[in-house]
């Protein structure tokens, strides 16, 4: 069994890259390149399906998507799964 001190260590490694998982989904989504990769024109393409700006929500990751969700500042769970956030943001962009 782990001690408390190797519990907590690995929490909060946990935490650390959840929370650098979202900075970097913010920075996707505010169009910049995910690290060590140079943004193409094809990948403009890929991102942008046939209803034009609409966003393709399955082939984001969940990081992504909660990030997504942060900046229209709309609520959700934190046991959410990624379906369920994909229906937030799809309810949202009928409205």
């Amino acid at each position: 069994m782990k001690s408390l001190e190797a519990r907590k260590a690995d929490r909060k490694r946990r935490e650390q890259k959840a929370e650098q998982e979202q900075k970097e989904a913010r920075r996707i989504l505010a169009g910049g390149t995910v690290a060590g990769q140079e943004k193409t024109g094809d990948q403009d393409q890929e991102q942008e399906t046939e209803g034009g700006d609409e966003k393709d929500y399955q082939s984001m990751t969940v990081a992504q998507l909660k990030a997504e969700l942060d900046g229209r500042e709309i609520e959700y769970s934190s046991d959410d799964r990624k379906d369920d956030l994909i229906e937030l943001l799809e309810a949202d962009d009928a409205e």
